[in-house]
């Protein structure tokens, strides 16, 4: 049944990308380059240009990622449309174009070297001056929100996707990161995390199809996490921190990009975010290898840095992005719970030495 359920909201979103961007494309023509666009996957279009073949077949809905079984059927289910393929007359601009989880739309200017977000609803009146705030400290595109706040425009960041790299070269770039959030974490702390590791809490204790070993180990948690929580102050963060919302340029060079869900979070919240969302980085995350780095954000967020406020920071931030996940962007809280959530207890001989 919850397959079934699955595929159905995949489908649902399918439907809702191809509105997205057929609606936004035309709606922001002045910001598009003119000419013959289609679909080339889900959620996503292209200006067909020459040498690109814009017969219907041009339009079909390709590389769907999942297994065999709901590849098949998803393709099966948005064949039955016809190729989402139609013509705009622009004035000239991006030439690539996304829709985003919120329901708007990214226009790529790759000539001009510039992004467009263009927002369903409005940014959050102090999203620009925390996005400010972020670029002090950390890598960052140039950006400028409109009057209004439904167009963000930014430069165009160059590399390649975090999430991409070499193991060795996600530890750097991760212990990087970190070395520049501490300060940050010293200059820019405020009120404790209390609601929002409550509203977490709480989101848990309604959630469907809860993990068995996430259910099992909440009550022990609950008092810990409540009481360290109090302890824990709350910093700009960028608030969906994976490694496809790292561009990396070089050997060292890296920028932060998507602060769609920037936001006042724990501390730690982005570190451990990028920590346990990323495969590679996990198991070194519950191992203790990143221990030192997460000790030293402590210590510039003036709180306790003992091994068991450590396990709490992964433990805390899988249960909030969890939270955010499903009540920003419709998520359901156990799937996401699920692939954050710190996979075994560490050995007691290893961990946090």
């Amino acid at each position: 049944m919850s397959s079934l359920r699955g595929l159905v909201d995949l489908i649902g979103l399918s439907s809702r990308s191809k509105e997205t961007i057929v609606t936004g494309i035309r709606a922001n023509g002045a910001s598009v380059e003119p000419g013959l666009w289609v679909a080339t996957r889900i959620g996503s279009a292209a200006r067909v240009t020459r040498g690109m073949r814009s017969s219907p077949e041009a339009g079909r809905w390709t590389r769907l990622k999942g297994g065999r079984a709901k590849v098949l059927l998803l393709t099966v289910a948005v064949a039955v449309a016809p190729p989402m393929i139609f013509r705009v007359r622009g004035a000239g601009g991006a030439s690539r174009a996304l829709a985003t989880k919120a329901g708007g739309l990214i226009l790529f200017d790759d000539a001009r070297k510039r992004v467009v977000h263009v927002a369903e609803e409005p940014y959050p009146a102090d999203y620009a001056e925390r996005r400010r705030f972020l670029s002090e400290y950390l890598p960052a595109p140039a950006a400028e929100l409109s009057a209004d706040r439904l167009r963000l425009t930014e430069d165009l960041a160059a590399g390649v996707a975090f999430e991409s790299l070499a193991p060795g070269r996600k530890r750097a770039i991760a212990r990087d990161f970190m070395a520049k959030a501490s300060f940050l974490v010293e200059q820019n702390s405020s009120a404790s995390a209390t609601a929002v590791v409550a509203s977490a809490l709480a989101a848990a204790d309604r959630a469907e199809g809860l993990p068995e070993h996430v259910a099992s180990r909440l009550p022990e948690l609950r008092p810990a996490l409540a009481a360290a929580a109090a302890t824990w102050p709350l910093i700009p963060a960028h608030g969906d921190l994976t490694g496809l919302n790292i561009l990396v340029e070089g050997e060292a060079d890296w920028s932060l990009i998507d602060f769609e869900d920037a936001d006042d979070l724990p501390f730690f919240y982005d570190a451990a975010c990028l920590l346990l969302s990323d495969p590679d980085l996990r198991p070194d995350a519950v191992n203790g290898a990143f221990d030192d780095d997460l000790r030293r954000l402590a210590q510039s967020a003036g709180t306790a840095a003992e091994p068991a406020h450590l396990d709490l920071y992964l433990a805390a931030t899988a249960l909030i992005a969890a939270d955010r996940h499903a009540t920003r962007h419709g998520g359901r809280f156990g799937q996401t719970v699920q692939r954050l959530w710190p996979p075994v207890d560490p050995p007691a001989s290893s961990h946090h030495a």
